[in-house]
């Protein structure tokens, strides 16, 4: 897999790449093979009925990204897609911002969002940034 633009390396094994529409079917397999699981936590994945779904999300995902207002990635661990991870709600003014993030359960125990969790990773380095 070739790197995105945005696309964080946290380390050899684990990657985190802005969420786009190219990467909805593979989003949906992973929610969906994961829904019971995943549904106990996430009030977002009862109202994911396909990858359409997950596209409009990337959409609505990657004009935050653009706007500077938010910042949602996928979590890649050996180059397969096992989660996602994000700052959201991003206000510049007072330094704010809410991180939320999911994995799969195969994925979980071995410490992908806690390497992945420095938020000064999520924000782009280019350009000004909003005050």
């Amino acid at each position: 897999m070739s790197p995105r633009s945005g696309e964080i390396v946290v380390d050899d094994q684990l990657r985190l790449v802005p969420r786009h529409a190219d990467d909805s079917a593979e989003m949906f397999a992973v929610i969906d093979a994961e829904r019971k699981n995943l549904t106990e936590w996430l009030t977002w994945v009862d109202a994911t009925f396909s990858p359409s779904d997950v596209r409009r999300y990337a959409r609505f995902a990657e004009s935050q990204f653009e706007a500077l207002t938010g910042f949602e990635y996928a979590i890649r661990s050996g180059g397969v897609l096992v989660g996602g991870i994000g700052l959201n709600n991003v206000e510049w003014a007072s330094r704010n911002a809410h991180i939320g993030y999911w994995l799969a359960p195969s994925a979980r125990g071995r410490g992908l969002v806690t390497r992945s969790a420095p938020s000064r990773r999520f924000v782009p380095r280019s350009g000004p940034l909003p005050r």
